[in-house]
């Protein structure tokens, strides 16, 4: 089985970027679309066959596939967890099939349809739209894209009126309970885009109050620097 590592995948920056490197290390369920020697270990006690196998068949587990023999192969439809790394290469060569993951199924679905501010985010995924935008052309699944944009769409006018409510006190102190609730079910993506939200308010703020504001340095300009106050 040979695998093409080298390939282009337009990723750019993205490929020295912390967060899109934690959020591919999210796993997911593939199936193998033929049999591969070698690797039988690979398959768990609950893996699922198709076409090889019939469907809901298992593979019994080597105890110690270092000193055990490693001949047993893994049948064409095991179903095997791997990283999204990973997975995203042995798809684009044709050698498994994604499944969708549990965070965009379908009872995921129908709580963010049903109200997507109820929803915890960080808890269901703490990478939900970058991990998203990676998976949806390698699932067959196209209302993907169409559930991330909603999604984020709708929480991101609650995060911005947070980030307002987040340098003012009195009326606004009433409501922190509920703000806290919220920002507590932020992605990363989420979290970032608040950070900067409060960033801007403070220095509206101070601008029209002929206050210091907060500048960028060069660096920032270059997405690897902070914040300066």
């Amino acid at each position: 089985m040979d695998v093409d590592l080298s390939a282009e995948d337009g990723r750019g920056e993205e490929y020295w970027d912390i967060d899109a490197i934690l959020a591919e290390q999210q796993k997911v369920a593939c199936y193998v679309k033929s049999d591969v020697p070698h690797f039988g270990y690979l398959a768990g006690s609950k893996s699922h066959m198709v076409g090889g196998a019939r469907y809901g068949d298992a593979v019994t587990p080597l105890a110690n596939p270092e000193t055990e023999n490693i001949s047993q192969q893994l049948p064409k439809g095991s179903r095997v967890e791997v990283p999204f790394w990973l997975a995203s290469q042995l798809a684009l060569n044709q050698l498994v099939d994604i499944e969708v993951p549990r965070c965009f199924g379908t009872r995921a679905r129908n709580d963010l349809k049903a109200s997507p501010t109820a929803v915890d985010l960080n808890l269901l995924c703490p990478y939900f739209y970058a991990f998203g935008c990676s998976i949806f052309n390698l699932v067959i699944d196209r209302t993907l894209n169409k559930v991330l944009a909603t999604t984020f769409t709708q929480r991101m006018q609650r995060v911005m009126d947070y980030t307002q409510s987040s340098i003012l006190g009195g009326a606004a102190m009433a409501a922190s309970a509920e703000q806290d609730r919220f920002l507590r079910t932020l992605e990363e993506e989420e979290k970032e885009l608040h950070r900067l939200g409060v960033h801007s308010a403070l220095d509206t703020r101070r601008f029209y109050s002929n206050e210091p504001v907060s500048t960028l340095r060069k660096s920032d300009a270059l997405g690897t620097g902070s914040w300066a106050g």
